[in-house]
């Protein structure tokens, strides 16, 4: 401070640089949901019909590989993401972000329900 007041007696100009926050929102939500963005982008990349016929066939490999304490994680953020109110169109956008290429309306569904199939499937008995 003193340093300035000298600055501004001496007829300088005085510039005071303060940091900026960005706010990344994308790398927020990637953070706060790390396994259920990595099941995404890991099983749902853009060709996952090709892996399998269904996304619920998907789902239950993704089973079969993850370790069950992962599962279990994965299921208890897909609950903590349905909890946030958003839109559909705000879920699809998420989902978008996180590499996941499956489209639940083609199927008759909404993003809430279908993740909410995916949470009850991965809290049944395997």
């Amino acid at each position: 401070m003193a340093s300035e007041q000298a600055l501004a007696w001496s007829g300088l100009p005085v510039v005071t640089i303060r940091p900026t926050v960005c706010y990344n929102q994308e790398m927020d939500i990637k953070a706060r949901f790390p396994n259920f963005y990595g099941m995404c982008g890991c099983y749902f990349h853009q060709d996952w019909d090709m892996d399998d016929p269904t996304a619920e066939a998907v789902v239950r490999r993704y089973m079969r590989d993850a370790d069950p304490q992962e599962v279990q994680r994965v299921a208890v953020e897909i609950d903590d993401f349905l909890r946030i109110e958003m839109t559909e169109e705000e879920r699809r956008a998420i989902l978008d972000k996180f590499g996941c290429e499956y489209y639940p309306p083609g199927d008759g569904l909404s993003y809430s329900e279908w993740l909410r199939q995916v949470h009850d499937l991965l809290t049944s008995k395997r």
